[in-house]
């Protein structure tokens, strides 16, 4: 927490708080307990400090998005929660740090969200059927050949079906399907 209405830049104390619910509320409240608070650095708007930043917007604290600090000043002073805070503070009342941080919200978030589940989900399917294939290579021979020749479709919807036969190697294509 840095002073900039009685001694600019002057560092008044420094808190840790979790990332949670309860850790914004506790980091807001000491921070109120120092004076109006007005404006608020955050860095990573985009990933770790999103709700902080949307927690700080909802109580009507403007919130300015802080770039991390260039490496030469980190290898010169440390790399530390602390010295972070001081950085991003100053940053903010210099006006080097001016920048007001999407909100994560809206349609565009939300686009982004489904599009990393149907990535995700893309990725899962694909590994599933690669697992399949390589269980495939190591079963009972005449029921790898009447299973080499399907679709994948086919293959996946084969497999689902196969009957509990007690091998290990059935119930993993039956499981992978």
């Amino acid at each position: 927490m840095i002073d900039s209405l009685t001694h600019p830049f002057r560092q008044l104390a420094h808190q840790e708080f979790p990332a949670t619910a309860a850790g914004h509320r506790q980091l807001l409240s000491w921070a109120g307990s120092f004076g109006t608070l007005r404006r608020a650095g955050v860095e990573c708007t985009g990933s770790y400090g999103a709700a902080l930043a949307r927690f700080l917007s909802r109580e009507n604290v403007q919130v300015v998005e802080v770039n991390q600090p260039d490496r030469a000043t980190r290898r010169k002073r440390g790399k530390t929660d602390a010295v972070d805070a001081d950085a991003a503070a100053r940053a903010v009342l210099s006006g080097r740090a001016a920048t007001t941080p999407k909100t994560g919200e809206g349609p565009a978030a939300d686009m982004r969200v489904l599009r990393l589940a149907k990535e995700s989900a893309v990725k899962a399917r694909t590994q599933a059927k690669n697992q399949l294939k390589a269980v495939l290579l190591g079963i009972d021979p005449e029921l790898r050949e009447s299973l080499s020749e399907l679709s994948n479709s086919e293959l996946i919807a084969r497999c689902a079906d196969l009957p509990d036969t007690g091998s290990a190697a059935v119930f993993t294509l039956r499981l992978l399907a």
